[in-house]
């Protein structure tokens, strides 16, 4: 399909709301399943594509019936459209501004719509960040051991602790299996894991978050992480070159 074609749909995406623009026409729907399926239904035939922000899980549910729906979406980087905002010098924010500001930028720039594969990503994801969320509550709990002699007290924070490590056990088990199911997962994790220093949770962290690795090059790795070190140059002037960007 013709990409000049597509007709641009942007989302300003709420926890209660979508805000809505495309070519003049302003809405607003709730988040919620029903209201989605009645609004993506329309476009059935209408080759468009939505865009919105990725900024967090309130737009999981609209990513989820647009693959099920066969629907074209894209996430762009919060910080793109901010840049766009002062390249077009639009200073007003409100949810319906937002919107319309993300419809004008992806009308202009095209950014790549969403494969099948982003659910199983973001599966992983999740699971990643309730592994960690576990670990940052084990760590409470052992300061809290740390900082009582109640023999009651420290019993209890012991079985805590414990339930702890098996839940964290069956999640890494979950992410295990989840990363196996992926293309050449196994040779990516042990390429990572023959670099010194990198164990089996970095490993599994980059490839959660970053799955590109093994299809880039080492610049557009380094710059994918934020951690590409950008000149700042101008005329006889010579700034320290700074790391920046990033995935959100």
């Amino acid at each position: 399909m013709n990409s000049k074609s597509i007709q641009h749909i942007g989302l300003d995406v709420s926890k209660a709301s979508l805000d809505i623009y495309m070519n003049g026409n302003k809405i607003k729907i709730k988040n919620q399943s029903s209201d989605i399926d009645e609004w993506l239904n329309q476009y059935k035939d209408i080759p468009v594509q939505l865009n919105c922000e990725s900024t967090g899980s309130y737009s999981r549910l609209l990513i989820q019936k647009c693959l099920c729906h066969n629907a074209s979406i894209a996430l762009i980087n919060p910080r793109r459209i901010h840049n766009y905002a002062k390249v077009v010098n639009r200073h007003a924010k409100t949810d319906a501004l937002d919107a319309r500001l993300i419809h004008d930028f992806a009308t202009n720039q095209s950014p790549t719509p969403l494969t099948d594969e982003w659910t199983k990503q973001d599966e992983l994801k999740q699971y990643h960040t309730y592994a960690e969320q576990l670990k940052k509550l084990k760590t409470t709990l052992l300061n809290c051991l740390e900082h009582t002699d109640i023999k009651e007290i420290q019993a209890d924070i012991h079985k805590q602790i414990l339930t702890l490590d098996k839940r964290l056990k069956k999640i890494h088990d979950r992410i295990d299996a989840k990363l196996q199911e992926q293309d050449n997962s196994s040779a990516k994790i042990q390429t990572m894991e023959n670099i010194a220093g990198v164990g089996s949770i970095t490993s599994r962290t980059l490839l959660i978050w970053m799955p590109e690795l093994g299809t880039l090059n080492r610049q557009t790795a380094a710059a994918l992480a934020g951690l590409a070190p950008y000149n700042q140059d101008s005329g006889s002037k010579s700034k320290k070159a700074t790391i920046r960007g990033g995935r959100p």
